[in-house]
């Protein structure tokens, strides 16, 4: 009895020893063979991250690129004294596209028995300092033609050779004006908002008639009426003012600079005033700019300083094609031109910020002598003139409302980026899935198939001896022996590591 007691818990402690082993054996099996592809949950999930990363960026990018392409809308509002009204709204996309015209107008004070009369719209070099409106030729200029293009009945509607100013004649249709207001939407291809030659600042005029021939100061004829036109969302504004020389100088002025309130980066309209005093003695090729220092209350110009350059730009030449951001802040007569008195025209500059770091308020307008000469004539401060709301334009609510939509997209297109591209990475990541699942569930296959060799493995009871003690059980080797399972024999077999 005790030798069979002491044989069995042999044969449980030899079962004991064999199922720790087993259990040993398969744990290393698992993480040879499965824990690879165990750790690919992770690496997805590093990769579902960083998809999400890059979708954001992508937005923002995006987001930014559209922000940074946005369009211009310009309004203009005008009254009459005699009761006509005209409302105009210019819309680019972006710059050198066409522009889209809407303009609605209305005439009063008709003749009796007219129920209507034909009008014709133009823009006009300049316009009225304090936005009234008003019509008169000294005020609003001759019809806006920077390029100096020769006006007549050629002129077309797809014709870029017509001066920006002749509104109608590349409308391709026949206005008329009547006691009731009427609408008339065309496409202007060279109507520019941006840009040197932008007509924002400046007149759009409705006249009586059906020609360019009837937009000009001849016989006492003036518009029937005028209104100035400005960027919407541009109606709070800064004005700063210079005035330049004394009642006793030769050339003497005022030149006025607006811009947008609080937006640095926005066009500033410049406003040029200057008398020649000097009866039958030119005054022309006046070179100009902003310097860094003031000139003080006597306008003393040895004292101003450097040619204002705060972001240290390398000098453009005269003329060139660089953009205004591109060159030195203070060299205006390099991207405007020279300047010659008498003079009254304006100019629009995309690098002369009424606020900001880079503000030339407190900086100097310093005037060259004539003829290109290097000599400083005349210099005084630029100071701020009144920070107020601007003519003719649209309202606080329509600013609001355009500023929503444009938000409102900004919005959406983000949200439809990240969910696209969550999309593809879901898509790739149950692609990836599908694949390790397959390569998974052939390693399980492999150590199952390995489970299943181990317990094929006969468990024999050897015959008895009373001579020795023999193990509780033998398996079977490959060459047919019988052995007793030991750590050397397991270690033979590979399934215990040394």
């Amino acid at each position: 009895m005790r030798a069979r007691g002491a044989s069995q818990g042999a044969s449980r402690g030899a079962s004991s020893s064999t199922s720790s082993t087993l259990s040993r054996a398969r744990v290393r099996m698992w993480r040879e063979n499965c824990t690879p592809f165990v750790g690919m949950r992770g690496r997805r999930a590093r990769a579902r991250v960083s998809m999400r990363v890059v979708a954001l960026i992508v937005a923002l990018v995006t987001c930014g690129a559209v922000a940074g392409a946005r369009g211009a809308v310009v309004r203009a509002t005008g009254d009459a004294k005699d009761g006509s009204r005209v409302a105009a709204t210019l819309t680019q996309s972006h710059r050198g596209s066409a522009t889209v015209v809407r303009v609605d107008v209305l005439a009063g004070a008709l003749a009796s028995g007219d129920s209507d009369t034909p009008v014709y719209v133009s823009v006009h070099a300049l316009a009225s300092e304090d936005g009234d409106g008003a019509c008169s030729g000294d005020v609003i200029g001759a019809v806006y033609n920077p390029r100096a293009a020769t006006r007549g009945d050629a002129c077309g509607s797809s014709d870029h050779g017509c001066a920006i100013g002749d509104v109608g004649a590349r409308a391709g249709m026949h206005m008329i004006a009547g006691n009731a207001m009427k609408t008339y939407a065309f496409v202007d291809v060279d109507l520019p908002l941006h840009g040197e030659q932008s007509v924002v600042g400046r007149t759009l005029a409705v006249w009586r008639g059906d020609s360019w021939r009837d937009a000009r100061f001849v016989n006492g004829r003036t518009p029937l009426v005028c209104a100035t036109l400005v960027r919407d969302g541009e109606q709070n504004v800064i004005v700063a003012r210079a005035t330049v020389g004394t009642a006793l100088s030769k050339v003497s002025g005022v030149v006025t600079f607006t811009q947008a309130a609080g937006d640095a980066e926005a066009e500033t309209t410049v406003r040029v005033q200057l008398v020649n005093r000097a009866q039958g003695e030119s005054s022309t090729g006046h070179e100009w700019g902003i310097y860094s220092m003031p000139a003080g209350t006597l306008g003393s110009c040895s004292r101003v300083g450097e040619a204002y350059n705060p972001q240290n730009k390398a000098s453009c030449a005269h003329g060139s094609n660089k953009l205004a951001s591109d060159c030195p802040l203070g060299e205006l007569s390099k991207r405007q031109g020279a300047m010659s008195a008498p003079l009254l025209a304006m100019f629009t500059d995309g690098n002369l910020p009424l606020s900001g770091a880079h503000s030339i308020i407190g900086k100097s307008l310093v005037l060259f002598a004539k003829d290109g000469g290097t000599d400083k004539m005349l210099c005084s401060d630029i100071k701020l003139a009144s920070t107020s709301k601007s003519q003719g334009g649209g309202g606080g609510a329509n600013n609001s409302v355009h500023v929503g939509i444009s938000v409102g997209a900004i919005t959406a297109l983000l949200v439809l980026s990240l969910c696209a591209l969550r999309y593809y990475s879901v898509l790739i990541t149950r692609s990836t899935s599908f694949f390790d699942w397959i390569k998974l569930n052939r390693s399980h296959m492999t150590f199952q198939r390995m489970t299943e060799e181990f317990r094929e493995i006969p468990l024999t009871s050897p015959p008895r001896s009373p001579n020795r003690a023999t193990p509780a059980f033998t398996i079977a080797d490959e060459s047919g022996d019988n052995g007793g399972l030991n750590h050397e024999s397991v270690k033979r077999r590979g399934h215990l590591r040394s």
